[in-house]
């Protein structure tokens, strides 16, 4: 309660005339039917920024969370609370108080404090202490942590690392180095690299290792290629190999799972790459065409996962239509299948009346799989409504497990400034 107090004296001690609120508040309900079962899920969203300043100081409270109730037993799902606290920034000192995201530290949650002083030469050293949430649920758990921060920051460049040093009542448990950066040696091209270790047992071991390589060389050209290890699959569950799962989770809110807190000591190596080209057609349309593949492989062979995927699109034809299709080779569960889908979105009302749907179909070493869905966008000054229905006939515990799923969601968003108001 006494952090709670702290921010709130701040907040009415910042001058009324000064703050600028702005608030992103979604509700949606989510029903969910198969085999002769149902369920219904209710979920309800703020993003709210206050920000304030004096002579001395920029403030800035901030809140990013969500509640969500499973019916029949009205039980907790989906919640989590990823923000809630006050940023103090002096001239030289940048303070974060209650609920915050770990500078440099990817996932990492603390509840505490956290400092960061400004050397010069976009140079930042600083230090965070706190409460360790659980990564998954961000509920309080009986961990305390600690670490030193490094930030640095340049036009062609950006360099991090944290250390996290952590426990409960018995003892320290658990100990972890992340560095990340990215470099622009030349104009077009970028380097980025992350370095994830963490002790476990008082054996170091890789959470997350990564390295990538971007290219640019004109306007409408894009090539990536990238690698990484990792020692947990959490974060690529059924997101990174499913596109029809992404494009339903993301219209529901669901983020990505962050890496496992209790890292999988078995490590999984990752290599591909990209590209896209994107070409001006006449009218102000574009033609998409690109393609990507990946290999995942592990010890086991029966992890063992391949993906290579052919795009081809059209944008903004019309000033209103856009058309896609994708197809795709995938190695998965030791046999190969054949997915591939097409997807439309039209602007009947440009910037206020969208509708999106996409057909896949997927066929090989599994059972024939169909996956449909319909979404209906509509955007009234300050209120956006989604509405849609999706349809599968694959019901698999690391995609879903309901045939029918219908959505609705409302989302108002709302901006005062001092004795002016925008909504």
């Amino acid at each position: 309660m006494r952090p709670l107090l702290a921010i709130a004296l701040l907040l009415l001690a910042a001058p009324a005339s000064a703050a600028d609120v702005h608030s992103r508040t979604s509700v949606s309900l989510l029903g969910a039917g198969s085999m002769g079962h149902g369920s219904f899920e209710a979920m309800l969203s703020e993003r709210l920024r206050v920000r304030w300043s004096t002579d001395a100081v920029q403030g800035q409270f901030l809140f990013d969370g969500r509640i969500g109730i499973r019916a029949p037993d009205a039980t907790m799902h989906r919640t989590r609370i990823r923000a809630l606290g006050v940023r103090l920034d002096f001239e030289r000192v940048r303070v974060d108080l209650g609920r915050f995201r770990v500078e440099g530290g990817r996932w990492r949650l603390a509840d505490g404090g956290q400092a960061m002083v400004r050397l010069g030469r976009g140079v930042e050293v600083g230090g965070w202490v706190g409460a360790v949430p659980d990564p998954f649920t961000t509920l309080p758990a009986p961990r305390i942590g600690a670490g030193p921060l490094f930030l640095w920051q340049h036009d062609r460049g950006q360099l991090s690392a944290a250390l996290e040093l952590a426990g409960t009542a018995t003892g320290l448990d658990r100990a972890a180095l992340i560095v990340s950066g990215r470099v622009e040696p030349v104009e077009d091209v970028e380097l980025s690299a992350t370095v994830d270790l963490q002790d476990v047992a008082g054996t170091p071991q890789p959470a997350d290792l990564s390295a990538a390589l971007t290219l640019d060389p004109r306007d409408d050209l894009r090539l990536r290629f990238f690698w990484n290890t990792w020692s947990s699959l959490a974060w690529n569950q059924g997101h990174a190999r499913d596109v029809a799962l992404s494009r339903f989770e993301a219209r529901f809110g669901e983020d990505l799972p962050p890496d496992a807190f209790a890292v999988d000591l078995s490590l999984y190596h990752q290599g591909g790459g990209s590209l896209r080209w994107r070409p001006e057609l006449p009218a102000g349309a574009h033609l998409v065409l690109g393609g990507d593949g990946r290999f995942r492989g592990h010890v086991d062979p029966a992890r063992h996962h391949a993906r290579a995927t052919l795009r081809l699109g059209f944008e903004g034809l019309g000033g209103r239509l856009d058309l896609g299709t994708d197809h795709s080779a995938v190695y998965w569960k030791q046999g190969w299948r054949w997915d591939g889908g097409i997807t439309a979105r039209v602007d009947i009302k440009p910037d206020t009346v969208a509708v999106d749907t996409s057909v896949r179909v997927a066929v090989g070493a599994q059972q024939p799989a169909i996956y449909a869905d319909l979404f209906v966008d509509l955007h009234v000054g300050p209120v956006w409504l989604s509405a849609g229905y999706r349809f599968t006939n694959e019901l698999d515990r690391d995609r879903w497990a309901d045939a029918h799923v219908g959505l609705l969601r409302v989302t108002w968003v709302a901006r005062y400034r001092g004795d002016r108001s925008q909504r």
